[in-house]
């Protein structure tokens, strides 16, 4: 399976932007973002570095944990939310760059407190473990680990 980087900013700090997260994950048309300022910016890249998708300025859609990206075409789109069953299993990028899975979420009817679990998954290889910078190539890397587990699998959640 095909990796892509998210990458989210906050563009209201300092002269260009403050880079929040850049996460590697399985190729996704949607992921959760934990923690996202009233406004940011977000781009997906592939695995070459080009540009598939981008958001200017999103704004804040409601006051909550979580805020889920998706791709419409070369464009993103903000949806904030508390989550729910659906959003299970889905792929999570948090500050800092780090990507796991929703496992579980609960929230009191007030939503004034919640309890969730997510689960991280991390392996060394010889392939890239790390997103890209800008405009920098991933190289190759084979498609199992010395466990036999597809390389895929290591990078983070599959999502559609």
């Amino acid at each position: 399976m095909k990796t892509e980087s998210w990458e989210v900013w906050y563009p209201k700090a300092g002269a260009t932007g403050l880079l929040l997260a850049r996460g590697l994950t399985d190729a996704t048309r949607s992921i959760l973002v934990h923690s996202a300022p009233e406004v940011i910016t977000a781009e997906v890249r592939d695995e070459q570095g080009a540009r598939l998708a981008f958001g200017k300025d999103l704004q804040r859609t409601l006051t909550s944990p979580i805020c889920r990206l998706r791709r419409a075409g070369d464009a993103i789109i903000r949806e904030d939310l508390w989550p729910a069953d659906d959003d299970l299993d889905s792929a999570l990028l948090f500050p800092g760059g780090e990507v796991g899975v929703l496992k579980t979420w609960w929230h009191s009817d007030d939503r004034m407190q919640w309890r969730w679990q997510v689960e991280f998954y991390n392996a060394i290889d010889s392939g890239t473990t790390t997103a890209p910078a800008v405009g920098e190539a991933r190289s190759d890397r084979s498609d199992a680990t010395a466990g036999g587990e597809a390389a895929s699998d290591i990078h983070g959640a599959s999502n559609s």
